[in-house]
């Protein structure tokens, strides 16, 4: 029996300087694959999502004791990984626009900080969700 240690998540996370890195079909198979993985290992419900060039959102609520902060991380951090790889791969002009030259990375797929609403009652719920589209 699966529990929930919180409400679900109303999340939008933003490409860097919006880019439209998610208009190659492979990168939004990245996205909808990792999510199989969330589910498939019982890290997350995943209750609906849309994928736009530039962005994508994600009604999702975690399982059990998983932080949202670390699976978050986590999904964002291997996505981040995956897409360039993928990008490198086709020599795709955007990896310069992605070039930041940090201490800890060289690229950046994904804007800090994504939006994350608690959506703790059906009132929050229809009002949130679709607010932000």
């Amino acid at each position: 029996m699966l529990y929930f240690k919180r409400y679900p998540d109303f999340t939008t996370v933003t490409c860097w300087r919006w880019l439209p890195i998610l208009e190659d079909g492979c990168n939004k198979d990245i996205i909808i694959n990792s999510m199989r993985f969330l589910t498939r290992e019982n890290r997350a419900i995943i209750y609906a999502f849309v994928i736009m060039e530039t962005h994508f959102h994600l009604i999702w609520q975690l399982i059990g004791d998983h932080e949202l902060k670390n699976v978050q991380r986590d999904f964002l951090k291997y996505t981040s990984q995956r897409i360039l790889g993928n990008l490198d791969m086709g020599n795709s002009p955007l990896l310069e626009d992605l070039t930041v030259n940090k201490r800890d990375r060289k690229r950046q797929v994904w804007m800090r900080n994504s939006l994350s609403v608690l959506l703790w009652s059906q009132a929050v719920f229809d009002t949130e969700t679709w607010s932000y589209s």
